[in-house]
């Protein structure tokens, strides 16, 4: 026993293995539940020898690794040397770090990518069925990824790099699927078809909500049909400008615990080129701290595109306000797991 002094614990001695990694265990068990290994089995090939890895030895770490702050393979060392936690959680084989480049170079070209894109949907399925939430809100966007590779394009922000769409379940933030692009590809192109991926992976998606990338007609055509509820930000186009100047409805502006805002509300009627049926427009105004030749009005608007009409104008932003809460969802992927 070390000698005590005035504090109020006592310090020992022991020689019992100790890691701070414990948290890790608890995810560990957590793959194991959702049975991602028996998925990784399903629709990885196997090692091309007898003395080859399995797909699972290489990525049960690849996910400790990531899943404990990790950002590059190198990052691999600390499961490795964390005799504690691979003991804890029977992680008994680990290929050598020199591996692992050469198995994820591999894994691409041998259809590895379309693989694990079948086990991360399988394992969200999973997550969502086992959940009480009658049905979901999707909440799409689509993020900005720099990068330097050879391959990567230039994006809108004027880097390089790649622009990936995802689609998020926002009752429980669970990421329902994603498909990954290039940095030129823009984020209106495919939406509708990524749409019809999102509901078939779960059939519980009743709203959705998006910036103005999806304001289309043909995705605002398959809501209606579809009895999907929409708020989806509207393009400032010349159709919807004329629409504006139509609104005497004008009040104020309440936020959801009845503090007054400086904005405004109003709706009006609104019908695209190609849609089959009218939507509501609930417009948001407010001062314009400068001055502008094009809008001599004075006021700046943000326009979201609707057919919840169950909603009042208020509801309506606060609701589509609250998707927001993709923002953080998309920093947790990119900054919490190294998207």
């Amino acid at each position: 026993m070390i000698p005590q002094g005035i504090l109020p614990f006592k310090i020992e001695r022991t020689d019992e293995l100790i890691t701070p990694r414990s948290g890790l265990a608890l995810f560990a068990e957590v793959i194991r539940s959702l049975r991602v290994e028996e998925r990784i089995r399903d629709y990885f090939p196997r090692p091309g020898s007898n003395r080859g890895y399995d797909a699972w030895v290489y990525i049960e770490p690849l996910l400790l690794m990531l899943e404990g702050g990790g950002r590059h393979v190198e990052d691999l060392r600390e499961i490795r040397d964390d005799q504690t936690l691979r003991q804890l959680i029977g992680l008994r084989r680990m290929p050598s770090l020199s591996t692992y480049g050469d198995w994820l170079v591999r894994s691409g070209e041998r259809g590895g990518i379309e693989a694990i894109k079948k086990v991360n949907e399988e394992t969200v399925e999973a997550i969502w069925k086992r959940l009480a939430t009658p049905d979901y809100t999707l909440d799409v966007d689509a993020t900005v990824i720099e990068a330097e590779k050879k391959e990567a394009e230039w994006t809108y922000k004027k880097v390089k790099g790649y622009q990936p769409l995802l689609g998020f379940l926002a009752e429980n933030g669970v990421m329902l699927t994603h498909e990954f692009r290039k940095g030129n590809v823009p984020a209106q192109g495919g939406g509708l078809k990524f749409l019809k991926r999102c509901l078939r992976l779960c059939p519980k998606i009743r709203r959705l909500r998006s910036d103005s990338a999806f304001y289309q007609a043909e995705i605002i055509n398959w809501c209606v049909k579809n009895g999907i509820g929409f708020t989806i930000t509207a393009d400032q186009d010349a159709g919807v400008k004329e629409v504006i100047k139509t609104v005497r409805d004008w009040k104020s502006l309440e936020d959801e615990d009845g503090t007054k805002t400086d904005r405004e509300v109003g709706t009006a009627i609104h019908m695209m080129a190609r849609t089959k049926e009218a939507f509501r427009l609930v417009i948001q105004r407010w001062r314009d701290p400068q001055l502008s030749l094009f809008e001599p009005a004075g006021f700046c608007y943000q326009v979201i595109a609707t057919d919840r009409d169950e909603l009042s104008p208020e509801e309506v932003v606060w609701f589509h306000n609250r998707r927001g809460q993709v923002e953080n969802y998309i920093k947790e992927v990119k900054i919490g797991f190294g998207m």
